[in-house]
């Protein structure tokens, strides 16, 4: 990865994405998405896609993938294959 391209951290608001997504933006361009966007982050909801603004990300950018369900309370009470409606 050069020091050129940006670095898209889908899912930057929760545990993993958020941590990652404060330490990269201090060394390069990055751009965090969260489901809702605000706090600098873009709006990228993954039952959605197709509403996203693909148009940021040009050939070099990484993507890397964060987003999952993944709050304890959440994943207690949908556990199991096939996750939500269990």
């Amino acid at each position: 990865m050069s020091n050129n391209s940006a670095l898209f951290i889908a899912g930057a608001s929760g545990y993993v994405g958020k941590v990652l997504f404060e330490k990269a933006k201090k060394d390069r361009l990055a751009y965090g998405t969260s489901s809702s966007g605000g706090n600098g982050l873009l709006p990228l909801r993954l039952d959605t896609p197709a509403d996203f603004d693909y148009g940021k990300i040009r050939s070099g950018d990484v993507v890397l993938l964060t987003a999952a369900i993944s709050a304890p309370d959440v994943c207690a009470r949908e556990h199991g294959p096939g996750g939500r409606g269990q």
